[in-house]
């Protein structure tokens, strides 16, 4: 069972789009609701998760923009307080 859409306006009886480049119906209209049919779900469901992925990029691409601190620790073998022995010569 696909979900009713709820509307405030009433839906032309033909919406140009997608159904006509897929060549499927996506909505089924009474005059009283609007309900997806299951390739209208699929559709649905699809369409969210490219928009979550392009989302998604876009947080990681200005994430890899941004320079990230580092921190760089250098020790003198040997050197007072080294737990480690000297290096073998």
């Amino acid at each position: 069972m696909v979900p009713a859409l709820l509307t405030s306006s009433p839906c032309p009886a033909r919406s140009p789009g997608s159904s006509d480049k897929l060549g499927v119906t996506l909505l089924e209209r009474t005059s009283r609701k609007v309900t997806l049919t299951e390739a209208g779900a699929v559709l649905l469901s699809e369409g969210r998760a490219i928009l979550s992925a392009v989302a998604a990029a876009e947080r990681r691409t200005q994430q890899a923009a941004q320079p990230r601190p580092s921190l760089v620790l250098a020790v003198k073998s040997g050197a007072a307080g080294d737990p480690s022995p000297p290096a073998p010569t």
